[in-house]
Order: structure tokens, then sequence, then C-alpha cells
């Protein structure tokens, strides 16, 4: 080969490489996508279990810890995002936001639980909280272990949580920390406006309400919305009895209408008018006559 073929080459590899260093620099830059499609669907029980988490210590923006049992009588809007997520989570955040300036001073509190610890640190936190003049008293961003924060989403507040992948919804939890409501604050303002609601109604309570019936929970992935099954039977409950179930109790009521509207309607229809004498001794002889 000739020394211009290798000059050549050599001209080829020097471009090669720089293209190669601008695309990496590029892709670098990008910011990653997010996902708001949890992970696939999975039941979540009521009924839990011994090991079920029922408090969690987290670590917020500051760096000290943050104990979830510290909300105890506190009302509290749980969002889970990541910092680096695109405008998504921006907008959220700035819901967020018009909420926490609203009703936090009211005495309802406000976390925003990353989904991407190994690189929301404190001082990351700190930084994305600052952007959104975030009042630290009411509004805390949360990080932890991601084992730890799939817990946390999946026991305690029932939606499914991975690296930087979440739920779009607001989920709302009264003062015996029992889940009242999710809500969804894009393109929903009917839902915004239930929240709000909701929120004043839960700092007047000042009883839990009635629990439920042990229910399935089944947290769609899709969308992060968690639907019930049909309610689990109670073993120490007696079996109910079938008569006094509604579809029974319209079955009985309806039959009552019925007998009722015969009777009626028997009240109501002449007798047939007796038929002269003549005519019955006819019938009596045309009668006996074929006896015979």
């Amino acid at each position: 080969m000739n020394k211009t073929g290798k000059l050549a080459i050599a001209f080829l590899c020097l471009v090669g490489g720089v293209l190669a260093l601008v695309t990496a620099a590029a892709r670098s830059n990008r910011e990653p996508p997010v996902s708001i499609k949890p992970l696939a669907t999975q039941e979540v029980e009521r009924e839990r279990s011994a090991d079920w988490l029922t408090e969690y210590t987290l670590t917020q923006q500051s760096g000290e810890p943050y104990r979830s049992a510290d909300l105890a009588g506190t009302p509290h809007v749980v969002n889970f995002f990541f910092a680096s997520c695109p405008s998504y989570c921006r907008s959220q955040s700035m819901e967020v936001q018009k909420l926490a300036a609203e009703f936090g001073p009211q005495g309802v509190a406000f976390l925003s639980i990353t989904c991407d610890p190994d690189n929301d640190t404190p001082a990351a936190l700190q930084q994305y909280a600052s952007m959104f003049n975030a009042n630290t008293d009411h509004w805390k961003f949360l990080t932890g272990d991601m084992l730890l924060l799939r817990r946390v989403g999946a026991e305690m507040y029932e939606v499914a949580v991975d690296t930087q992948t979440h739920s779009e919804h607001l989920i709302v939890i009264d003062k015996w920390g029992q889940p009242r409501g999710r809500f969804r604050w894009q393109k929903h303002p009917e839902e915004l406006a239930e929240l709000k609601t909701l929120l004043p109604e839960l700092l007047a309570e000042t009883e839990p309400p009635q629990p439920a019936a042990s229910t399935a929970l089944v947290v769609d992935e899709g969308t992060g919305l968690v639907t019930s099954k049909a309610p689990q039977e109670d073993p120490e409950q007696p079996a109910a009895d079938p008569a006094s179930s509604p579809i029974a109790s319209q079955a009985t009521e309806d039959q009552a209408i019925g007998e009722a509207q015969s009777a009626e309607l028997d009240a109501t229809v002449e007798p047939a008018p007796t038929p002269p004498k003549a005519a019955q001794e006819a019938t009596s002889t045309s009668t006996s006559g074929q006896d015979s």
C-alpha cells in the first residue's frame, strides 16, 4: 500500500473516532426516558402478614432520617418521582407544589419519594426541592435503598415501584395511616377537585373510619391503579342467610305484590250469573241420560 493510501485510512479512522466521541457525549447529555408504567400486575393482600411493613425509615433531603411513624395523626399525600425525569415528573411536582402551598399550612404533609436512589442522593434532592421553593416543614423529599422503596410502594401505599418506574397517582393517607384515595393529576381536573375536597375532611376527622371487609387488591401496572377483587369471607362471621340477600328480598317483595294484585283482581271480577231453573233441570236430565 502506498503512502497516500495509508494516510487516507488514518484520516478515516480519525474521523470515525471523533464521530464516536460526539455521539457518546450526546447520549450522556440526553435525559433518561421516564416510565410511569409500573411493573407486571401483582396482587396485594390487604390482610397483612407478620413481615408486612407498617412503618419505614428513609433519608430526607437534609440527610437526616425520616420516620413514617412520625406521621401518626397527620393526613399526608405521597407521590413517587425521580429528579432526572423529563418534563413529566417536573409537571407533577408543580402540582404538588400548589397543593403543598394550600394545604401544608393547614396540617397536611407531603412526601415525594424517589425511585432512582442511585442518583437521587440527599444533595440531589435538596437541589431538586429548591427548584420548587419547597417548604421542608411540610414537604419532604425522600430516598433510600431500592429494595426498601419497592416494599414501601407495595406494602404501605399499594402501588408498584421500580427503578425510574412509578405510578402517576397522588396517594392520600389519613391520620391513621389508611389509604383513602388515589388521584390522577394530569388531564383529570375532576380528580384533583376531589382530592382538594377530601383533604379538609381528613383534617377534621377525629375517629378512624370503619374497617372495610378484607379485600384482595390488584395493582394494575398499566395505569398504577389499585382495583379490588371480591371481598374475602370472614370465617368468624356466620354464613349469610340467602333469604336475607337483596335479590331474595326483592323476590319476596315481588311475590307479595303479585299476590296482592291477584286478590284485588279476584275481588273486582263479577261471579257468573246463575242459570234459570229450567236450564238446570235440562242439564241434569241430559247428564242422567248419559250415565245410563
